[in-house]
């Protein structure tokens, strides 16, 4: 269930996994390491701003989005 805090809307955990479409165990590693600055725990269960889930999502559209090498072109520039 969404709530708001000082006009921030906190997605609850299920919103969450489905949200970002991630397990529990995904969940908790994402959150300790450190990618969503603003995670709060409310008995028991993570609450997320979604700010920081758009802010997560857009860092992997960038992450994503660059220049990569394929198997074959990094084992060529090794050679």
């Amino acid at each position: 269930m969404k709530e708001e805090c000082f006009n921030t809307v906190f997605l609850s955990q299920n919103e969450i996994l489905k949200c970002l479409n991630v397990s529990n165990t995904f969940l908790n590693y994402l959150i300790e390491d450190k990618q969503f600055p603003n995670v709060i725990k409310e008995e028991g269960e993570w609450k997320l701003p979604i700010e920081d889930i758009n802010h997560y999502k857009e860092h992997l559209k960038t992450l994503i989005s660059s220049p990569c090498l394929t198997l074959k072109q990094a084992a060529k520039r090794l050679n």
